[in-house]
Order: structure tokens, then C-alpha cells, then sequence
């Protein structure tokens, strides 16, 4: 019996080492998945990267972003506003998100046509100015943007591109005075900066989001008076562009879109959530609810900026 045993033994030694064989054959593929991953925003990094650059994510996160430095009390609140967007069938479309701080204009749109009417629309919530029961003041405190292509499948196309930035473009004039041409020189310097991402409208069938990190600190943690829903179209564009000289602050970074003309005209699915810290009059029920910022060092904020930077500029 201790013979059979044996032999046993010896007929299925073969049989583990060629388990052992296939082991390693597996993990040749991996360089390859490593080197996929790494070629998108943030794949790839280590999960403290990506757990510090998630503070900045409005649709990972809420409540208060930890700050340096006490600041006072504030309150923490969210608007949001959602629409359809078709690409028009023989002209460009821009649009641009931003989180002005003092508002909740959010989105600004102009199809580039030979008649362009840029306009700029509003969040669903904070509307109000202080002397309509709103806020007194504000500061951003995040905002992203989830991208979707909700064409049919059989007629996906067309491309999208989608730029996250802190350096501003510059206009010839202002946002409601500029043509066809200097509208579109804009859309192309934007396609073709070298931190652009390009998406083939298909890859969009799921959804893409793009977020913002703070400008600088002074910026992003001063507050203005509130303005509601009433910041006007120029101005707007100001935040994020050199408008022949003339610039307001630029709180966090911005996020460009481009929708290529396409002659199937697919259509997107835009959903932007922005985050504030806001301060309410003392008769104001919602200052009761102010309360401090919670806080972190320098250095956390500072690797939470860089990895959101990064993150940011598209994930899933």
C-alpha cells in the first residue's frame, strides 16, 4: 500500500508542476493591464492618491472640505442642474462649468454658428439673493460634471472633448460680443491643448465624470455677497478667461466641453453638482446650522489638490 502510495505521489507531482507553470503564464498579461490603466486619469495610482483626490468629488463626497486654517461658521450646501445637449449637426458646441462661489450660475453654453448666443444657466437650488431669504455669502467648495451619451447605440458617433484647467483663456472681447470666428478659435485651442481628453461618443454610452480643485487658496476660500442666479453671461466668462484684459476670480479650476459638429447630432446627458459653504443672516432658520469647517494640515490639502487634479480630469 505505501508503494501504491508513492506511486501515487510521483504520477501527480507532473500535474502540480504544471499547475505551477500556468501561474506565471497569467501574470505576463499584467504589464500590459498596468500600462491600460495608467494611460487613464488617475488609474493605476496607489489608494491613498486616489482616497486624497476623492475630497474634491461632488459625487463621491459631502458635507464640508476640511480647510488649513479656522474660517468661521458656515453651512454647507448643495445645487445641481441637469440637461439634455444635442451636438448640433454642422457647428461646434462649447459649453463651461464652473463653481463662482458667490452663485450658482453653473453652466455656460454657446453653439458656434454664424449667429453665436452665448448663455449661462443656474442651479436648481440657492437662487435667492439675501434680501430674497438667501444666503449673505459664499465660497465654492467643490463641483463636477457626469458626461453620458444617451443616443441609441446604432447611431453613436461623433467625438467629445473635455479640458479641467486652472489657466485661462483668452478672449478678444466679450463673451457676448464675440463672433463665429473667435468662438471657434477658442473651441480649437481647447481641443488641441496637450492636457485635453478626446472621447469617441460611443465610449461616453457610460458616463464620465469630471470635477474641479481649488485655484489657489485665496481664491477658493474667499467669500463674496451673494448674487444668486443673477451673474450675467459676460461676467461669467470672466472667471475662466482673460476677456481683452478684463478677469474676475477664478475660485477652482474650470471644466471645458467641446461637442463636435456631428451630422447624427448624438445627444449628451449633462448632470452638474456643486457644493458651498454659505453663511446665513442671523433671523435666517439655516443659521442655526452653520458650524465649523473641520480641519487638516497643509500638506494633506496639498496632496488632495494634486491627486484631485489629476482624478479629476476623468473617471468612472
Amino acid at each position: 500500500m505505501a508503494g501504491k502510495a508513492k506511486q501515487s505521489a510521483k504520477q501527480g507531482k507532473p500535474a502540480n508542476q504544471q499547475q505551477k507553470k500556468t501561474g506565471p503564464q497569467k501574470k505576463k498579461d499584467a504589464p500590459a493591464k498596468a500600462a491600460s490603466a495608467a494611460s487613464a486619469p488617475g488609474k493605476g495610482q496607489p489608494p491613498r492618491f486616489r482616497a486624497l483626490g476623492q475630497i474634491y468629488n461632488p459625487f463621491y463626497h459631502t458635507g464640508p472640505v476640511p480647510v488649513a486654517e479656522f474660517e468661521g461658521k458656515a453651512v454647507c450646501l448643495r445645487s445641481s442642474y441637469q440637461t439634455e445637449i444635442s451636438a448640433n449637426a454642422s457647428a461646434d458646441t462649447l459649453l463651461l462649468f464652473q463653481n463662482l462661489g458667490h452663485g450658482v450660475k453653473l453652466m455656460g453654453r454657446v453653439v458656434i454658428d454664424s449667429t453665436p448666443n452665448p448663455g449661462n444657466f443656474a442651479g436648481n437650488f440657492l437662487q435667492e439673493s439675501a434680501s430674497q431669504g438667501g444666503p449673505t455669502s459664499g465660497r465654492a467648495m467643490r463641483v463636477g460634471v457626469e458626461v453620458q451619451n444617451t443616443t441609441k447605440r446604432v447611431d453613436m458617433g461623433g467625438r467629445v472633448f473635455t479640458l479641467v484647467s486652472s489657466e485661462r483663456q483668452f478672449l478678444p472681447a466679450e463673451a457676448s460680443s464675440m463672433t463665429q470666428a473667435q468662438w471657434q478659435a477658442l473651441a480649437d485651442s481647447i481641443v488641441t491643448n496637450p492636457k485635453t481628453v478626446g472621447y469617441n461618443g460611443a465610449v461616453l454610452e457610460s458616463p464620465v465624470r469630471l470635477y474641479s480643485t481649488p485655484h489657489t487658496q485665496k481664491t477658493y476660500l474667499g467669500y463674496g455677497a451673494w448674487t444668486g442666479n443673477t451673474e450675467g453671461v459676460d461676467d461669467y466668462f470672466k472667471h475662466a478667461t482673460n476677456a481683452d484684459g478684463s478677469m474676475l476670480d477664478m475660485p477652482m479650476s474650470v471644466i471645458w466641453v467641446v461637442l463636435k459638429a456631428n451630422a447624427q447630432q448624438n445627444s449628451y446627458n449633462f448632470r452638474v453638482l456643486a457644493d458651498y459653504h454659505v453663511r446665513y443672516g442671523a433671523t435666517n432658520v439655516l443659521s442655526t446650522k452653520m458650524a465649523h469647517a473641520p480641519l487638516a494640515s497643509d500638506e494633506s490639502l496639498h496632496a488632495a489638490a494634486v491627486a484631485g487634479s489629476e482624478l479629476g480630469r476623468g473617471s468612472r
